[in-house]
């Protein structure tokens, strides 16, 4: 078994999200060993950065050339992402999305089964109507919520009413 150092030369096998598993390598040390070491699920080019010559730190039967690769190094394995439907049954929390403003996809849509969603900064669009910029037109009013609010202009106070509104425009 020889730990060290491999480059990538070919990404191959199609795991059940269609990305590689399998790496083709070759010794950063000695060229002339070569091998194939498997990829853990967070190594492979649906969750990392990973490619050809990227190295990769594992570990190589020099015999069979067979192996597995631990980490990347440099670049190969940063950026972690998922490249698949993911499910949260508990609670979603992003911080710091000012540092995260390059890598963070703000043009997807979130859904959530139980409408429970916050936005503390930017805009939250529901279809195509905006939380910050909407407004709904005033259908009708009725005589006593008219009075109301001239009573409340007049008075500086807040006024209550129960005006039918219509769709957001």
């Amino acid at each position: 078994m020889q730990f060290g150092f491999y480059i990538v030369t070919d990404l191959t096998g199609e795991d059940a999200q269609g990305a590689a598993f399998m790496a083709k390598v070759k010794s950063q040390m000695n060229e002339a060993i070569k091998g194939t070491l498997f990829l853990p699920p967070y190594l492979r080019p649906n969750q990392c950065n990973i490619a050809t010559d990227a190295v990769v730190w594992g570990c190589l039967d020099e015999v069979t050339g067979r192996g597995f690769a631990m980490f990347g190094k440099d670049d190969a394995d940063f950026g972690y992402f998922f490249n698949a439907d993911i499910e949260i049954q508990k609670t979603l929390t992003v911080n710091g999305a000012t540092a995260l403003k390059d890598k963070l996809d703000v043009t997807k849509d979130i859904q959530s089964t139980t409408g429970n969603i916050k936005a503390t900064a930017g805009d939250v669009i529901a279809t195509s109507v905006s939380l910050q910029n909407h407004v709904h037109q005033v259908v009708s009013v009725s005589a006593s919520d008219a009075a109301a609010i001239v009573g409340a202009a007049a008075s500086g106070s807040a006024a209550t009413t129960a005006m039918t509104t219509g769709t957001p425009m």
